[in-house]
This record gives C-alpha cells, structure tokens and sequence, in this order.
C-alpha cells in the first residue's frame, strides 16, 4: 500500500493547475515556428502533468493550514534525519 500525501486544503491555498503553463509554453512553440517534434515533447508533458495533477487531487490527503481555515490542528511532518 502506498503512503498518501499531504496536500494543503484549497480554502488555505488553491492548487494551480498545470492548463496556463501548457497554454503558454503551446503559445510559445507556435509563435517560434516549432519543428513537430517539440509539439509531440509539449504534449507528452502536458499530458503527465495532467496526470500528476489528478493524481494530487484525487489520492492527496488534504490538511489545513494552522491559523487557516476551519480547523487548526497540527500538521505532523516527518523527522528530518
């Protein structure tokens, strides 16, 4: 079984999303005249971190922010070491 991460819970921080990072860097490889193969690049990485992306949203385990939010629990964060 496969440890679950901690994400901070959007009410604290909103998670961006990878979709203006994509936009731009597509906007960019038009306007330099892109050869193909760096569109066949751009879409395996927009779709990986697409990937990533609802892999956090879907299987993160969400926490608050302590001072934010509803509750104001401690976050335990693993030792250092």
């Amino acid at each position: 079984m496969s440890k679950s991460k901690v994400t901070i819970k959007p009410s604290s921080l909103p998670m961006a999303s990878p979709l203006g990072f994509i936009i731009l860097l597509g906007l960019l490889l038009d306007r330099l005249a892109a050869p193909g193969w760096a569109w066949g690049v751009l879409g395996t990485v927009a779709v990986l971190l697409a990937i990533v992306f609802l892999q956090q949203r879907v299987y993160g385990v969400e926490r608050d922010v302590p001072g934010f939010g509803d509750a104001t629990e401690e976050i335990d964060l693993p030792a250092k070491g």
